[in-house]
């Protein structure tokens, strides 16, 4: 799919139909992106009460 509003939109359709009671649909995440990102931000992140 191009973008997760066209596998949303299929997914409606979808269930709309009738033909499925239940369809999962999972987004690609860039896991080494996301992490790439939580260590730049390390520092300014402080727990509640720490």
């Amino acid at each position: 799919m191009p973008s997760f509003a066209d596998a949303a939109a299929v997914k409606v359709l979808v269930a709309a139909s009738g033909s499925l009671d239940d369809m999962e649909m999972l987004e690609y995440i860039d896991m080494h992106d996301i992490a790439g990102r939580a260590s730049k931000i390390t520092g300014a992140y402080r727990a509640p009460g720490a």
